[in-house]
């Protein structure tokens, strides 16, 4: 470039040469992407592991349903398996049960039981490897500490009866035909407790009418002969039999040893008035009034008047009843 000279006046100013130099211009080459082309998008590790861990966590879990769905399925084919062992192992039992029962009542049909088949004779008396011999010449005087030493141990536990009571079955099975008869078999309340024909109480026939002369009930022997009757507790279509063997027999005292109603079942019917002065016509050969009545805490006592009528001929006596709460 050439130099430039300006004058002014009497000053003269040189200006020296400026040289410019322009530093060559770097372009930086952009890849493009061209129409249609997509451009690749970079892989992030860590978004790549927690795919993985989520995959692993589902497959973990539909693994533990599994095991449980396979172990409900066994558990409840072992509950059903043990069901069905019990239900027939009851089964066999009670098939078992009724064979005996029905050797025992070969003598008679059975016929449906209804609601006095409260048969308590069911109950199996635990086995004993201790023998108690049975003592049958029991003094009077040594009775009462004959009982307490039978009952000391538990009152809860009458082992030492229970043993007693068991040695009993060895007593030879007599006749019982009588009870058994098709008039006599439904005024028993048990349907193998029968009185045996050569203890039984017979009681006066009445003429035209079948099972009149029969009750379960039976002669125990006391120091002079027959002084006690042990009998069932009636039914309702016994409460004349019993008034009429009350009457027959001239029996001064009764001793009821259970209640009318034991764990809601019917254990007897109940054979007395229930409020003073009441009478009831068991029959309608005999009338019962009911003349006293004193409670106490563990029993009742009821004096009962007794009348018999038959053809304007009038009799009675006085009975005493006593009976549990």
């Amino acid at each position: 470039m050439a130099p430039s000279v300006t004058t002014l006046g009497s000053s003269t100013t040189t200006m020296a040469p400026i040289e410019t130099t322009m530093a060559p211009t770097t372009v930086a080459t952009v890849a493009t992407a061209t129409e249609g082309e997509s451009a690749p998008s970079p892989t992030d590790p860590v978004l790549e592991e927690g795919l993985r861990n989520d995959i692993r966590i589902l497959l973990i879990s539909m693994g533990i349903a599994l095991v449980l769905v396979i172990f409900a399925f066994v558990c409840s084919i072992i509950l059903f398996k043990r069901k069905d062992k019990t239900k027939r192992k009851s089964q066999s039992k009670y098939q078992k049960s009724s064979s005996k029962r029905l050797e025992r009542l070969e003598r008679h049909e059975l016929r449906e039981r209804g609601s006095r088949d409260d048969d308590d004779s069911d109950y199996t008396w635990p086995l004993f490897t201790d023998e108690i011999p049975v003592r049958s010449d029991i003094p009077v005087s040594e009775f009462p500490d004959y009982v307490i030493d039978m009952t000391a141990e538990n009152q809860h536990d009458t082992s030492k009866l229970a043993i007693e009571y068991q040695q009993l079955s060895s007593v030879p099975t007599l006749s019982y035909e009588v009870a058994c008869l098709p008039q006599n078999i439904n005024l028993n309340r048990f349907r193998n407790i029968y009185p045996y024909d050569d203890s039984r109480v017979p009681l006066k026939e009445i003429p035209g009418e079948l099972g009149s002369d029969y009750i379960n009930a039976s002669f125990v022997s006391g120091y002079c002969g027959n002084r006690y009757i042990a009998a069932q507790a009636p039914l309702n279509e016994t409460i004349d039999h019993f008034w009429r063997m009350v009457w027959e027999y001239e029996i001064e005292a009764i001793v009821m040893l259970t209640k009318c109603v034991e764990m809601t079942r019917e254990k007897s019917a109940q054979y007395w008035p229930e409020s003073l002065s009441e009478t009831i016509t068991p029959g309608d050969r005999l009338s019962v009034t009911l003349s006293s009545s004193t409670p106490y805490a563990e029993y009742h006592i009821r004096k009962l008047l007794v009348k018999h009528v038959c053809d304007g001929f009038c009799a009675c006596c006085i009975f005493c009843a006593l009976t549990f709460p």
